[in-house]
């Protein structure tokens, strides 16, 4: 299996955003039971970059910034869904780690779901490292390198039934385009699929849908950059279209979307 082309993100330049867009994507979980009253027209910003190594003090986030009508507490299984972004590698903290922080931050205590715990080794090249940077928080996501849409589509309707999330965030596509070559057209129905998989299994799962992020192939090679916000716009739009009362939709979005 080809791994994950996402994994060689230039996240650098997006360190300043990152943890204030963390703060927002926090925001956007503890309130989403305010926003599903007006999904329609709704949105909430964020980022699914992965973050850097960084110091312990840097795991400790403020509270989030409040949102109109935003509830407190609660419990809410959430399900991360994913590729290298999402998973890390040995030694990371992740950026699930500092979601979860800020969610505990806002006095939320998440139940984070789904069939897998660990990071891939990129050293080793091989999966089940367990070596966190601090792996104090709850570890279960959906995420793994190399992760593609276009299969995902086909696996998370089952995933939800087992795990029953009350949220999905998710962020894939990047290796569809940049190892396969799906074409526009089949990325939106892809996308669209995977959503009424998920809806199938739980009628009433809310979704938050990350853009994809800028990475070294997008600087280098403007014909594939194009492809990429393409399939942003694609997102943006299907999460308009898609979203319900019963079911909302969401896109996050760090300062770049």
């Amino acid at each position: 299996m080809r791994r994950s082309g996402s994994r060689w993100l230039g996240t650098a330049q997006h360190g300043r955003r990152r943890l204030a867009a963390l703060a927002v994507v926090a925001v956007a979980v503890a309130g989403c039971q305010a926003a599903a009253a007006g999904a329609a027209g709704h949105r909430v910003a964020s980022t699914a970059v992965r973050p850097a190594r960084s110091s312990p003090a840097a795991a400790r986030p403020a509270p989030s910034p409040t949102a109109p009508a935003q509830p407190s507490g609660g419990s809410p299984r959430i399900m991360i869904v994913g590729d290298s972004i999402t998973e890390g590698s040995s030694g990371d903290y992740t950026w699930q780690y500092r979601l979860y922080e800020h969610l505990r931050a806002d006095g939320v205590s998440p139940r984070m779901v789904g069939p897998h715990h660990t990071l891939f080794n990129n050293v080793t090249k091989v999966d089940g490292d367990r070596s966190y940077a601090d792996p104090r928080f709850e570890h279960a996501n959906d995420t793994r390198w190399g992760m593609t849409l276009f299969r995902e589509k086909d696996a998370i309707g089952a995933k939800v039934a087992i795990y029953r999330p009350d949220y999905l965030l998710v962020l894939l596509g990047l290796d569809d385009i940049f190892w396969f070559g799906i074409s526009q057209p089949d990325m939106a129905a892809n996308l669209a699929s995977f959503i009424a998989a998920a809806r199938a299994a739980r009628p009433h799962i809310r979704i938050v849908l990350g853009l994809v992020p800028p990475d070294i192939h997008q600087q280098t090679d403007p014909a594939f950059a194009a492809r990429i916000a393409s399939y942003n716009h694609t997102i943006s739009s299907t999460a308009s279209q898609l979203s319900t009362i019963r079911s909302p939709v969401a896109v996050a979005r760090d300062g770049t979307g």
